[in-house]
């Protein structure tokens, strides 16, 4: 126990929405530190989890689709390849998640963890 409450306090972990992330980064481009910046914050944590992960655009209808899109995958790989973990939660059925998520993604959630599925998992906010 006592090492698992010293593991806890020393991670720095980090919850955010798709959403919110997408204002962090528009908001800096007004800023002087700028894009960069804002995603250094999100590569930065030892633990990131992105909730609602289905606001993601699978295809590239525009041009802004294909930049979030690039900008998560960007996020993603760069904790991917220094070894740090991230959560990414969804709605979606697996055969939906799989159908709409990008392969290089996919490839590192598969390579490096794996899907919780919750389908049939009560949803608390029906009940």
């Amino acid at each position: 126990a006592l090492l698992r409450d010293n593991i806890l306090f020393t991670l720095n972990i980090l919850f955010h929405t798709v959403h919110y992330i997408q204002l962090q980064i528009k908001t800096a481009f007004n800023d002087s530190m700028g894009e960069s910046a804002a995603i250094k914050t999100l590569t930065k944590p030892d633990i990131l989890a992105i909730d609602e992960f289905d606001w993601i655009p699978n295809r590239q209808a525009s041009t802004t689709d294909d930049y979030w899109q690039s900008t998560i995958y960007h996020i993603i790989n760069k904790r991917y390849n220094d070894m740090k973990d991230t959560i990414l939660t969804s709605n979606k059925t697996e055969a939906e998640f799989a159908a709409t998520t990008i392969a290089p993604i996919k490839s590192r959630i598969a390579e490096t963890g794996g899907l919780v599925s919750t389908d049939d998992w009560t949803n608390w906010r029906e009940r």
